[in-house]
């Protein structure tokens, strides 16, 4: 008897046909079927393209963007401040036509601060007699002065009948009323002043729209452009002969002429 059979059992033992495997059938995949896309979906992406198609439309000229060629242009060369340009041929003169110095103003009757400059030009006029006269010029720096045109034509059509300084005082102390008149308001006004201070009123009436008149208000008006002005009062002491002075307020105005080395 074996030990085998001695024993009852059974003894596995491994063989070569036990480690042999079967050979493994081929596995055949099966592309899985596409899902459609949706319409949304086909939207987005298209919002998307045209973003960035857009967006690379816009940066191209700033990334190729060259530097300017040549040098930048020269800024443009200062107006000399002359005394014909400051007082050209014409213009409304008050003091001694004989004082070797002009104080220059270019002023707005709707400007505040030009109507309290007046009481230190006249102070100023008496204080150096002989030696100061003045000159007053238009300038309309502020444009919400909508009538500031009107009341500078009816000065100088004043002017035409020898009452041009009379009308620059009426037209200042009325001048808390311009803001809220009208037109036709600013029309009566100025007949009404003219009638006060006996001038031929039609005749006051018709200068106002003379061509004459209107280019003497326009030729204040580039004058103060020329010289580059941008805000009113604006002063220049202008003297016979030499280099004129800018002033740039009615308190530095009124301690220069105040000062006596200024008149050499």
């Amino acid at each position: 008897m074996s030990p085998t059979e001695q024993t009852g059992q059974t003894e596995h033992v491994d063989t070569i046909q036990d480690s042999i495997t079967p050979e493994a059938a081929p596995i055949v995949e099966t592309p899985a079927p596409r899902k459609k896309m949706s319409g949304e979906v086909k939207l987005f992406i298209g919002i998307l393209i045209g973003a960035i198609l857009l967006g690379g439309a816009a940066l191209y000229p700033v990334l190729n963007a060259k530097p300017p060629g040549g040098p930048a242009p020269p800024p443009p060369t200062p107006v000399e401040l002359t005394r014909s340009l400051l007082i050209p041929s014409g213009t409304h003169l008050k003091g001694d036509p004989n004082a070797k110095y002009t104080l220059v103003e270019f002023s707005d009757f709707q400007c505040p601060s030009c109507k309290k400059a007046m009481p230190m030009i006249e102070n100023a006029l008496k204080k150096q007699q002989g030696k100061l006269n003045y000159v007053f010029r238009h300038f309309q720096a502020a444009s919400a002065h909508q009538h500031s045109r009107t009341l500078g034509l009816a000065a100088e059509a004043a002017g035409r009948q020898g009452r041009f300084y009379e009308m620059v005082d009426k037209l200042f102390e009325s001048q808390e009323k311009y803001d809220a008149a009208s037109p036709e308001d600013i029309a009566d006004m100025t007949a009404k002043f003219a009638k006060q201070l006996k001038l031929d009123v039609p005749r006051f009436k018709k200068d106002m729209a003379a061509a004459e008149v209107i280019a003497r208000y326009d030729a204040d008006m580039a004058d103060a452009e020329k010289a580059s002005l941008s805000q009113t009062p604006s002063f220049f002491f202008v003297p016979s002969a030499g280099k004129s002075t800018q002033i740039s307020s009615s308190a530095e105005m009124e301690s220069w002429v105040a000062n006596p080395k200024n008149y050499k």
